[in-house]
């Protein structure tokens, strides 16, 4: 699993930009996840190494130096889950999570989570405290920390389950230090003096853990109402498909869908088992073919769906539903009272011939605290909005999928049979609730030292996150109810809108199947939904502040494993408007073909490398090219982000495997440029970016206008236009002497050129732009006199730096800014006003026969007489348009260079039609 409104101007092709494919720094450890993360430091990059149980500081200077984030290392810790990092203005404190692993189970427990400072050479640490939990709903209760802490609420641990393990649940917080150690069962525990800088010199009060852990058990006993030797018996759960046999699904497709419902029950009752199926299929008729009284045998009951018949016919889902509320749920055939009962329809279409109506089944008193999920397939469903309403009504809220064919069906499987499982043992006292919270699976560090800590196996793997500001520990979640394998706290970030307002963000890539990310403001939560099941929306998160005015504007959010054809992956965006993010209508892609990029597995803001005063993007697609992997570079403008990069392993000559697995900002390079790090399986590599320039020609043209005098058809001697160019830098610095390429195009997009330069229309120059200077020698052009006195002469400037082959770029032209200018030299019309305003008029014509006999009239003759009145008329057209029957034979009085079957164009006294003109012309 992994942890992912453009705007484009197609006037040129931006193939890269100013990132250099060629690494300036790379690292390599014997660990493949070394590079899954990386963090940026003040002198390079964090990168842990998971294999290892280390982390590791690696500088553009020297190689990797692992950091000694304790002197003794506890047994049963090891595995690095996640790292961050806040930088500040005095120094950089580094967040570790460890996963905790026992010997005596299987299951990755609560992590072990180091504060790390960095002050020079002094690397102080902070460890872990027993995380108290006191908030089991969503009211956003604090715990002190003190004496007391250690207290539980009663819903905190099962009355029934008193292992220690349930108590090893580990946070840090920054004011105090302690470490519940399973390998030396004590707890070392001493206050931190915030104001003493030599942090290698912590001491400790040593206790025994044992008694500690005896009060915990204690308090929770005496504050639990429930009786230990209570023991309610589970009911199970009762599933029931209801299968779609319609004439509308092809054999194949039927098989198909069996072969879905098999896969669901084999795989369910893996886990489940306490879970009994049926299944009715509804076409012309209703007929159960599997009861609840049919699950004592597992593989004749499987046997029994291969065997299913399809009916044929009509699609009747309402009386199908009101079968099973009637002949299924019931005792006589199988059915519990008390046990969890679910209903899963899956069909391809509208309702057709059912004589019963679909709200009144979903009303009946039988329905009331049946689960219900609605899998639409197809076309019959997804264009047709009567289908796809039914099928909503069908579903409880976020439990109805639709997948585009039955082939598709395979994709949903894994989520919906962990949706099923989830709702298997939720009784009173069966489910965990932060025994296997894995806290510290993510973390966060805010600008004013506060922490996140995603913990996504709280409460069943609905999961949730905890939020550490000074002693005062909160745990924010959906609800303890709230939907199972979840994921909340996979992902956390914030989100920073006001001066003292803090949003506080977490990713939950499998809530309600199609993901979800939750937004915590302190006193209320929302959800942006994911919109395809699957897409593992929300396991990654990018809290963008693009303006760099320290608050956040956007929330990017990654969708890795969103699929059309595979994998592709996208990344969706958010903007933050009035302290609630809103949805973006552009997503960011990668390139079309990448059928299993899984771009968005990693996003990064990595600085403002091309220095236009915004910060940009970085996207990693891992799996692209055979999982070769890519990075997508996207600029920051004040209208949101454009891409600009590709890179990939090829472009540097190298096979590596998951580049762009991570991405992030790195710091300047000896040389003072801007760098980023980009992580593949078991390599980090540096990239150095070229600095930006933006340029801007100032063009002069002397004179601008040609006047009436000059406009003739032969060369002036004495008339001449002068071209005055200077390269303006208008963003970057420019310290060194820079040559600029150019080339002058004149009357561009004409075939008679109307000006020259030594008998040229196109001139290449070469100009060394300087601090000082900054303006190229004047161009004298020469005027050829003109035919066309009216349409303006364009002149064309194309420039580019002179970069030499095999020497690398001081200075890149920025992508964005056009490198084409284009200016005019108009001519001067005598016209009483600016916009000319010509009256052309037929004043007489004559047809030489008024009537054409068909077969007898040979010839017909027409005479135009034409005058204008007002202002003169430049290159003036007549066209004359006639039945395709007749054809002209000659024409005289004017030139008509265009000739079709029944149309004719003719240039009228060109180039222009002068005040008091009469033209006459025969046809």
């Amino acid at each position: 699993m992994y942890r992912g409104l453009l705007f484009m101007i197609v006037i040129w092709s931006v193939t890269g930009f100013n990132i250099q494919v060629t690494s300036v720094k790379h690292f390599k450890k014997d660990d493949p996840l070394f590079g899954q993360t990386i963090i940026e430091s003040t002198d390079g990059v964090f990168v842990p190494s998971p294999k290892n149980g280390a982390l590791f500081r690696c500088t553009l200077k020297d190689e990797c130096v692992e950091v000694n984030s304790d002197d003794e290392k506890p047994k049963g810790l090891r595995p690095v889950a996640s790292v961050s990092s806040l930088t500040s203005e005095e120094e950089q404190h580094v967040m570790m999570c460890k996963v905790r692993v026992k010997k005596s189970v299987t299951e990755d427990l609560n992590r072990d989570c180091k504060l790390i400072k960095l002050s020079g050479s002094v690397i102080g640490k902070t460890n872990s405290v027993a995380l108290v939990n006191n908030n089991n709903n969503n009211h956003y209760q604090g715990a002190r920390t003190g004496q007391d802490q250690h207290r539980m609420r009663r819903d905190a641990q099962p009355a029934r389950d008193t292992k220690d393990k349930d108590y090893d649940v580990n946070v840090p917080l920054p004011s105090r230090s302690a470490l519940l150690s399973p390998a030396t069962n004590q707890m070392e525990n001493e206050e931190l003096n915030s104001n003493n800088n030599n942090n290698n010199n912590n001491h400790y009060r040593c206790g025994r853990i044992d008694e500690v852990k005896r009060r915990m058990r204690r308090d929770a006993q005496l504050d639990s109402d429930t009786d230990e030797d209570e023991d309610d018996d589970d009911a199970g759960t009762e599933i029931a498909f209801v299968l779609d046999g319609s004439g509308s699904i092809t054999c194949d497709d039927f098989q198909r869908a069996k072969d879905f419902v098999y896969n669901v029950m084999f795989n369910v009752w893996n886990t489940c088992f306490d879970c009994n199926f049926a299944i009715v299929q509804y076409g012309s008729m209703i007929r159960t073919e599997l009861s609840l009284l049919d699950n004592e045998n597992g593989t004749k009951t499987l046997r029994k769906v291969k065997e299913i018949q399809q009916i044929y016919n009509l699609t009747k889902t309402a009386s199908a539903i009101h079968h099973v509320l009637t002949d299924i749920f019931i005792p006589e055939n199988g059915s519990k009272i008390d046990s969890k009962k679910i209903i899963i329809v899956l069909s391809d279409g509208v309702i057709l011939g059912d004589d019963m109506n679909l709200t009144d089944v979903l009303n009946m008193p039988q329905m009331k605290g049946v689960t219900r999920y609605s899998i639409g397939v197809g076309d019959g469903i997804l264009t047709k909005p009567k289908a796809i309403q039914e099928m909503m009504e069908i579903a409880d809220r976020g439990k109805f999928f639709n997948v585009s064919n039955y082939a598709a069906l395979a994709d949903i499987l894994s989520s919906l049979q962990q949706s099923l499982i989830g709702i298997e043992g939720t009784q009173q006292g069966a489910g965990f609730q932060f025994q296997l919270a894995e806290a510290g699976f993510s973390s966060h560090i805010m600008q004013d030292n506060s922490y996140l800590f995603g913990a996504v196996g709280a409460y069943d793997w609905s999961g949730g996150v905890f939020l550490q500001s000074g002693d005062t520990v909160k745990f924010l979640n959906d609800s303890n109810n709230g939907p199972k394998f979840s994921y909340l706290g996979y992902s956390v970030t914030s989100a920073k809108v006001k001066p003292s307002k803090t949003l506080y963000i977490s990713g939950a890539p499998r809530y309600n199947l199609t993901g979800g990310v939750f937004i915590f403001n302190g006193s209320e939560k929302y959800v942006l939904q994911g919109d395809q099941v699957g897409s593992y929306f929300g396991s990654v998160l990018c809290a963008l502040d693009i303006d760099k005015d320290e608050y956040t504007d956007y929330l990017l959010v990654g969708a890795p494993h969103f699929h059309l054809n595979g994998e592709e992956g996208k990344v969706l965006m958010y903007k933050l408007n009035q302290d609630r993010f809103e949805s973006v209508s552009r997503e960011l892609k990668g390139d079309e073909g990448q059928t299993f990029a899984r771009f968005g597995a990693a996003i990064a803001s990595i600085g403002d490398i091309d220095g236009n005063k915004f910060n940009d993007v970085a996207v990693g697609a891992p799996l692209e090219t055979d999982s070769s992997g890519s990075i997508y570079i996207y600029n920051g403008f004040q209208h949101g982000l454009t891409f600009s990069q590709k890179i990939s392993p090829s472009d540097f000559g190298m096979k590596l495997v998951h580049f762009g697995l991570s991405v992030s900002g790195a710091p300047a390079t000896a040389s003072n440029k801007a760098s980023i790090a980009v992580g593949s399986q078991g390599v980090v590599f540096v990239f150095e970016t070229i600095p930006v320039i933006v340029i801007n020609p100032d063009i002069n043209i002397t004179p601008e206008v040609i006047p009436l005098n000059q406009q003739m058809i032969k060369i002036s001697s004495k008339f001449d236009i002068m071209y005055y160019t200077c390269f303006k830098v208008i963003n970057g610095k420019l310290q060194i002497q820079l040559p600029i390429k150019y080339q002058i195009a004149l009357d561009s997009g004409v075939n008679k050129k109307r000006l020259t330069v030594d008998g040229r229309d196109v001139l290449e120059k070469t100009f060394t732009l300087t601090p000082d200077v900054e303006c190229a020698p004047v161009i004298k052009l020469k005027y050829l006199g003109c035919f066309d006195c009216f349409s303006p002469i364009k002149i064309k400037l194309n420039f580019s730096l002179d970069i030499r082959p095999n020497e690398d770029p001081i200075r890149i032209l920025d992508a964005f800014t056009p490198t084409e200018v284009v200016n005019e030299i108009s001519f001067e019309k005598d016209c009483k006003v600016t916009d000319c305003k010509p009256n052309i008029t037929l004043s007489d014509s004559k047809i030489s026969k008024t009537s054409i006999i068909i077969g007898e009239t040979q010839s017909l003759s027409i005479n135009f007489s034409l005058i204008n009145t007002e202002d003169p008329s430049y290159m003036t057209t007549l066209t004359l348009t006639f039945p395709s029957i007749l054809s002209h034979k000659k024409i005289e009085g004017a030139t008509c260079p265009v000739k079709n079957d029944n149309q004719i164009e003719c240039n009228l006294q060109h180039p222009v039609f002068k005040r008091g003109a009469r033209s006459e012309s025969w046809l």
